[in-house]
């Protein structure tokens, strides 16, 4: 964690949950600036760093250019998703992995597993960005003297001296920016101070990720699906034609022979309590009690309700009627995904 970027965050008022979570007033306004705290940053340079990537990520790290990012997963051999992570890449040989702080130093040792003789090294950097986000339908531009670029296209990346920023794939226009902490007190002061920017934290970030079926994994869902359950391969994140990495073997099988039966689906709940990742959803309309999905992830996102991702069974998904946490649990209700869904 960044503690200066943190320390100035309290002293806007911000309170603290849990020591690692900034939470603001709930305003909220079409032009929007986040801390993101729930995600951290694994640095992966050396002369090999790309031919060792490129044998641990879904993704083709080979295309990725200064100007290019991608989402992507880490698999164990069984082809189970340990982490999601957006990656872009460095000047130089380098690499930049944002992915859930929770299972940031889990990725790393394991990692540094096959390393072996490579010349990689893998650093958690969390400490050296503060990593902010801005969304709008019209997000209004920064100011000419911090000589920052808005990217255009989906997952393109632009840098200016300490600042990167990412387009992320949405259906507002969202950006993730990383920055020293200088030029990150300096954007958020204009942002909230001069622009009226409202200020939140990552709890509505990740309402924006749930409503663009953008999967983040947890620590309790961590080696619990295969990539296509999530979604991966209608989000860009696998490539089935770059050849081994590890647990591909079982991504490919699923994608040329396998049945999908599970995918991952976005809707939303009135409960009074929020679900947890890994938490079992239900159908009530099955004969037996068996649960038929599992909750990626979940957030307030309004007034006493909560969206969710959760991967379930395509025929529960299809005709039954979902609850959480047991068959006489509360309704769930399912909601369209922004990018088309496809069963097998």
């Amino acid at each position: 964690m960044n503690q200066a970027w943190h320390q100035y965050l309290a002293n806007r008022k911000a309170s603290s949950d849990k020591g690692d979570t900034s939470v603001f007033a709930d305003e909220r306004t079409r032009s929007v600036i986040y801390d993101i705290t729930h995600l951290g940053l694994l640095f992966v340079s050396g002369r090999d760093s790309e031919t060792f990537l490129q044998g641990q990520a879904t993704c083709d790290v080979s295309i990725l250019t200064e100007q290019r990012s991608s989402l992507g997963a880490l698999c164990n051999p069984k082809g189970r998703v340990i982490t999601t992570f957006t990656i872009l890449k460095t000047s130089g040989s380098g690499y930049l992995l944002l992915l859930p702080a929770e299972l940031l130093e889990p990725v790393r040792q394991r990692l540094q597993r096959y390393v072996l003789r490579s010349d990689v090294r893998l650093e958690d950097v969390s400490d050296q960005w503060c990593v902010v986000g801005l969304s709008g339908q019209q997000p209004a531009p920064l100011p000419a003297e911090q000589e920052i670029e808005l990217c255009d296209a989906i997952q393109s990346v632009a840098r200016q001296a300490d600042w990167i920023t990412i387009r992320m794939r949405s259906a507002d226009e969202r950006f993730l920016v990383l920055a020293s902490t200088a030029r990150a007190v300096t954007l958020w002061e204009q942002m909230a101070d001069e622009k009226q920017f409202s200020e939140h934290d990552s709890g509505l970030w990740m309402c924006h990720d749930i409503a663009d079926g953008i999967p983040v994994i947890a620590q309790a869902t961590s080696e619990a699906f295969v990539p296509q359950m999530i979604n991966l391969d209608l989000l860009d994140g696998i490539s089935f034609d770059k050849g081994c990495y590890t647990g591909q073997e079982v991504v490919a099988r699923m994608h040329y022979l396998g049945k999908l039966k599970r995918r991952m689906y976005l809707g939303s709940g009135t409960s009074g309590q929020t679900p947890n990742p890994g938490d079992p959803v239900f159908d009530a309309k099955a004969a037996d009690e068996q649960r038929v999905g599992t909750i990626v992830m979940a957030a307030c996102c309004a007034a006493d309700q909560y969206h969710f991702l959760a991967v379930l069974q395509t025929a529960s998904a299809e005709s039954g009627d979902l609850r959480i946490d047991s068959p006489d649990g509360e309704p769930m209700t399912l909601r369209p995904l922004p990018y088309r869904l496809q069963t097998q």
